[in-house]
């Protein structure tokens, strides 16, 4: 039971870095796409 309370635990976890790498990429994106217009 623990051990898949701890796989769990661990999705829940990469899940989270993935969201958070996609955001960070999605604002890297956005201001690049800022800059190419601004320039």
């Amino acid at each position: 039971m623990a051990n898949i309370r701890n796989k769990y635990e661990l999705w829940k976890y990469i899940a989270f870095i993935k969201t958070k790498l996609v955001y960070c990429m999605l604002i890297y994106e956005y201001c690049c796409y800022l800059w190419s217009v601004n320039n």
